[in-house]
């Protein structure tokens, strides 16, 4: 495995390349509940205005070179949506950390009536091998998801997280 191969101190991450077939591209939180602002004070922020858009560009240009490479190979280079959503229609499943952080994450997207709904430009895909689908109620996906338990089952060792 790679991490073998890490000395701490001492590996940096130019190191590694990037090894297709161990691979996947991780999307968290890219959604429509969290990318669009609800009021004049968030359209008007740097994060809405520069940084979002730029972000979503090149997310748009990972996303084809990921699934092409995914289609055509027999594993590796798989692309993960991990999204908030709860999975009880009164938000009862929800972190701590989110229902201490105020209304806009008290009241996350629920699987039976208020599903995640991604953007148009940045969504899952059932083409080809089709991508996965995490649903997370907590901040860290890695913490609270089955994301290490799907990832390891692919045998992935390396993450582009976006």
């Amino acid at each position: 495995p790679l991490l073998e191969l890490v000395i701490p101190g001492q590996s940096k991450r130019e190191d590694f390349a990037i090894m297709p077939k161990r691979c996947a591209l991780l999307l968290i939180d890219i959604q429509e509940y969290l990318s669009i602002p609800t009021n004049e004070i968030e359209k008007q922020s740097y994060f809405f205005q520069e940084s979002l858009p730029l972000v979503l560009q090149n997310i748009a240009k990972l996303l084809p070179i990921f699934r092409s490479l995914r289609d055509f190979q027999t594993q590796g280079c798989e692309v993960v949506f991990t999204y908030l959503e709860a999975l009880t229609k009164d938000c009862r499943d929800i972190s701590l950390d989110y229902k201490l952080s105020g209304p806009k994450l008290t009241n996350i997207p629920d699987i039976a009536t208020n599903p995640a709904k991604f953007l148009p430009q940045i969504s899952p895909s059932y083409k080809g091998k089709g991508d996965i689908r995490i649903p997370k109620t907590s901040c860290s996906v890695f913490t609270s998801t089955n994301l290490r338990y799907v990832l390891q089952n692919l045998k992935v060792e390396q993450l582009v997280v976006v």
